[in-house]
C-alpha cells in the first residue's frame, strides 16, 4: 500500500508542471491517505475494531461539468488504537483486521467557487476482508469476500495546473466491517 502512495504522489507532482490549459480537461486521476475507525459486526452485535487507516487510488471520467463516473482500488487495516486493543482480545473476538477491493461510483460535483467544489460520490466495492479469530487459545485467519455499497462526500479546491487537494469523509461497509473514515487526497486533471 506504500508502494501505491509513493507512486501516486511522484506521479501528481511530476504532472503538476503541466500547462494550465489541462485543468479543464474530463478526465482525472487521484490518490491518498485516509484515516478513521471501524466497527466490527460479530454475532449480532457491534464491536469495535479501533483506528485505521487506508490508502485510495482512482480514475475518473467526466461527462460533463457536474457528473462523472469514478473506478478506484482502496486498502486498509487497524492503525495504532488497533493493536493495543488487538493485546486484550478474548476468545471468539476478531483482530487484526485488514481489507482491500476495487470499486466504481457515480460521481456529482456542485462548484461553489472558480476553484472551490462540493462533491458526492455513490457506488459499490468488491471487496475481501480478512481477520484473525481467538479460538482455543489459537489465531485462526477468516476470510470473507463480496459486494457493498460504497459511498463519499467532501470539498475539493482545484488549482490552475489541473492540481486538486480534497477533504472527505468515506462510508465504507466491507463485509462484517463498517469503515469511516476521513480521506486526504490529491488528484491532478489531464
Amino acid at each position: 500500500m506504500k508502494k501505491q502512495f509513493v507512486t501516486w504522489g511522484a506521479l501528481l507532482a511530476l504532472l503538476s508542471t503541466a500547462t494550465p490549459a489541462l485543468a479543464q480537461s474530463n478526465q482525472v486521476i487521484g490518490g491518498g491517505f485516509a484515516i478513521g475507525s471501524q466497527t466490527f459486526d460479530q454475532a449480532g452485535s457491534e464491536n469495535t475494531g479501533g483506528d485505521n487507516y487506508s490508502l485510495d487510488s482512482y480514475y475518473r471520467y467526466m461527462t460533463d461539468d457536474n457528473f462523472g463516473i469514478e473506478a478506484g482500488i482502496f486498502g486498509g487495516q487497524g492503525g495504532v488504537v488497533s493493536v493495543f486493543s488487538n493485546l486484550l482480545t478474548s476468545e471468539g473476538d476478531a483482530k487484526d483486521f485488514a481489507y482491500a477491493g476495487i470499486r466504481t461510483a457515480a460521481y456529482a460535483q456542485v462548484h461553489a467557487s472558480e476553484s472551490n467544489l462540493f462533491y458526492a460520490k455513490l457506488g459499490l466495492s468488491a471487496n475481501r476482508l480478512t481477520y484473525n479469530r481467538i479460538i482455543n487459545k489459537q489465531e485462526i485467519d477468516e476470510h470473507h469476500s463480496g459486494v457493498d455499497f460504497y459511498g463519499a462526500a467532501g470539498w475539493e479546491y482545484q488549482f490552475d495546473n489541473g492540481l486538486g487537494v480534497n477533504l472527505e469523509y468515506q462510508y465504507v461497509p466491507v463485509q462484517k466491517l463498517t469503515v469511516k473514515n476521513v480521506f486526504f487526497g490529491l488528484n491532478y486533471r489531464f
